[in-house]
């Protein structure tokens, strides 16, 4: 049977929610395409979650099956996000975290280095950045940079640290998994982290109607992420 997976919203967590379901889908004998249906932020999205994953064959316009489709009921039954959407799609759950298939490549020179994103797209009116950038001045004695590039957001920020500009996708996973410490929102880049096995990661949280009733519903929170609540 073919399982054509459909990542309705667009964000990079929204994508890595269902990264498991590939290859599990596949140990189960079905053959596993993405569906044409599917949105993304940005193509980078697509290309590391999806066209690097091993198990998908490809892309299809056959009405999705898997994924965010109509009748889908996520639960929070067993306490982790990963393990909740594998259940909804009636398997037995077992996998903790996200998944991709990119190997970082390693650069020594940021081994002593915090990264900071201070991006977060869809939550973004959702924080108080007075109260993060109180948190993040306790590094300025440290070697910091700002991530920024074309897909990252906020454009400007009043912290006292270096920009490090970054080009793709691809270069933002070698630097975080590079880096001493990053620091980030809940955002793309805490379910990237996630699925990259990192465990350098703190996660910025902050007490709002939204991020609560995530947090209650183990929506993008994940084992291996320090949280940290402002």
């Amino acid at each position: 049977m073919k399982k054509i997976i459909r990542p309705w919203f667009s964000g990079l967590g929204d994508h890595l929610q269902h990264s498991t379901l590939p290859r599990y889908f596949s140990e189960l004998g079905h053959e596993v395409y993405l569906s044409n249906q599917a949105r993304a932020r940005n193509n980078e999205i697509i290309d590391l979650v999806w066209m690097k994953n091993p198990y998908i064959k490809g892309i299809s316009n056959t009405p999705p099956n898997a994924g965010d489709i109509p009748g889908y009921v996520y639960e929070n039954k067993y306490g982790n996000f990963i393990m909740n959407v594998e259940a909804a799609h009636g398997l037995e759950p077992k996998n903790t975290l996200p998944e991709v298939y990119y190997i970082p490549q390693k650069y020594q020179e940021l081994s002593k280095s915090i990264l900071i994103d201070i991006s977060c797209k869809s939550l973004e009116d959702k924080y108080d950045f007075d109260k993060i950038e109180k948190h993040l001045v306790q590094y300025e004695d440290e070697l910091v940079y700002i991530l920024k590039n074309k897909n990252i957001y906020p454009d400007s920020n009043n912290l006292p640290f270096m920009v490090m500009e970054v080009d793709s996708i691809y270069d933002y996973c070698d630097y975080i998994a590079s880096c001493k410490k990053f620091v980030c929102l809940s955002s793309g880049g805490n379910s990237l982290s996630a699925a990259l096995h990192l465990t350098n990661t703190d996660c910025l949280v902050q007490h709002t109607d939204t991020i609560d009733s995530m947090y209650e519903r183990n929506l993008y929170f994940y084992p291996n992420i320090n949280y940290i609540w402002l």
